[in-house]
């Protein structure tokens, strides 16, 4: 929008020449004001749950069981019931049941699947948001809660 001053208010079109350059600034101030809010929004993922979880891993017996965990990160000898931090990725996780005594082997296999929040981050971030939570591994998740099925040896179960 151009104003149409007086000679003597534009001092050689100077005042002209300040209110474009005002324009120009403040388009600039709201292309920045895009690019810095989606940027902030890219990585959703990463920012609303980060790349570790836990999970609460128990028996269907409801007592004890001497177990190994595998995750992409290496094996882990637990006793269950536990909550047990991982590392999340694309990888399943394996949970084996050792033999003991009392119980006989069994494996459960926990499933990794995309997180919810990382289609949020396609259509909010792109490009980058995406990249971000695909190289932290924070695009998947694993249920919270799982049960191993574990069997007990017919000596030992209660008669």
């Amino acid at each position: 929008m151009i104003v149409e001053l007086p000679d003597h208010l534009l001092k050689g079109g100077f005042l002209l020449i300040a209110i474009e350059e005002k324009r120009k600034f403040n388009h600039m101030k709201k292309i920045i004001s895009l690019v810095l809010t989606v940027t902030l929004l890219s990585g959703c993922a990463s920012i609303v749950k980060g790349s570790r979880q836990t999970i609460n891993i128990s028996t269907s017996t409801g007592k004890q069981a001497d177990a190994i965990i595998t995750t992409s990160t290496g094996q882990q000898n637990i006793v269950l019931p536990q909550a047990v931090p991982v590392k999340t990725d694309n990888m399943d996780i394996t949970v084996n049941i050792k033999e003991t005594r009392c119980n006989n082997a069994s494996t459960t296999i926990v499933q990794s699947r995309l997180h919810p929040w990382f289609w949020g981050n396609v259509i909010l971030g792109g490009v980058f948001g995406s990249t971000t939570d695909s190289v932290s591994g924070s695009m998947w998740t694993y249920d919270e809660s799982v049960i191993v099925n574990v069997t007990e040896k017919d000596s030992c179960k209660v008669k």
